[in-house]
């Protein structure tokens, strides 16, 4: 039997009535109630803002490393074995030429080697610069990226009971943690996407658990989940490290893995955006349609 502290909602399998308090939003100055709707539009609209630098640095990093991809091509065309260290100096270009079996004293395109050697450093260092700085704002907007994503869902997850569901499976704190916890930020964000969206976008007003086809897997969390693994893996800042630095022919092949992957890199960011933007506007239009409600039944209140 039920407690009477319980709330009645669960002591009940299909749709109730809901108190007041959770119809309302919160304010600053009301008491904490977990229950109650939390707007997520202000959290939507900021990861838009960063989405949008996010894919302009991506842009500007691709050229950059597509510059420094035909400096690489153009070296291995005038017969360079490799790419010489970042801001070399006269002597490390001179040790860097021995060690390749070059001397300064050869010509190559009827040019000095060492002085396309000392060239392509500079633009080795100028490359290396740019792209650290352009990292620089890339991983902070990455990261802020899945912070904004992990509380939107995670209020998106707590809104269901205020909405007319039943009680949560996990606890709010926990849904936004998940999304920070190694390996465990590969599986559960996906539950915690699918179960939103399966119930943003159901007609049934009970526990969609129970409500037939809204029990299947959400095509649209899947491939968002897809989406974000393959590209939390495949990331221009990872596949910088794997680089090789042995022959000039593994320098282009790096360069080019990583320009395809900063093409790629703003995908789950879009994605993870239009995720955000749709599952605010179904639940804020659904807040809206039993806040009116509310209103009209206890007009008391208003």
């Amino acid at each position: 039997m039920a407690s009477p502290q319980q709330p009645e909602r669960d002591r009940q399998p299909g749709p109730v009535p809901q108190p007041w308090s959770v119809f309302r939003r919160a304010g600053r100055s009301d008491p904490p109630n977990e229950f109650r709707y939390q707007s997520t539009a202000r959290l939507a609209i900021s990861t838009i803002l960063i989405a949008a630098a996010i894919i302009s640095i991506a842009l500007i990093a691709r050229s950059v490393e597509l510059d420094m991809l035909a400096d690489v091509a153009d070296a291995r065309a005038r017969g360079i074995p490799q790419i010489p260290p970042a801001n070399a100096t006269s002597g490390e270009i001179t040790t860097f030429a021995e060690e390749w079996g070059l001397s300064c004293d050869d010509t190559l395109a009827g040019r000095p080697v060492c002085e396309q050697l000392q060239e392509l450093s500079q633009r080795h260092g100028e490359y290396s610069d740019n792209i650290s700085l352009l990292f620089l704002g890339l991983i902070p907007g990455l990261a802020a990226t899945l912070i904004l994503s992990a509380l939107v869902f995670s209020r998106a997850l707590n809104n269901e009971y205020a909405l007319g569901r039943h009680r949560l499976w996990i606890a709010p704190a926990w849904a936004f943690a998940v999304f920070l916890i190694p390996i465990v930020n590969l599986v559960v964000p996906w539950m915690i996407v699918d179960r939103i969206w399966r119930t943003s976008w159901s007609r049934d007003e009970s526990d969609t658990a129970h409500s037939g086809d809204s029990t299947r897997p959400s095509a649209i969390a899947g491939l968002w989940g897809l989406v974000v693994v393959i590209t939390s893996v495949l990331n221009p800042v990872v596949l910088t490290w794997f680089i090789a630095r042995s022959d000039i022919d593994r320098w282009i092949t790096g360069l080019e893995w990583v320009s395809r992957s900063l093409l790629w890199t703003p995908v789950p960011v879009i994605f993870t955006t239009l995720l955000v933007l749709t599952i605010t506007w179904r639940q804020q239009r659904r807040y809206t349609l039993f806040d009116t409600t509310a209103t009209n039944t206890h007009p008391e209140h208003a």
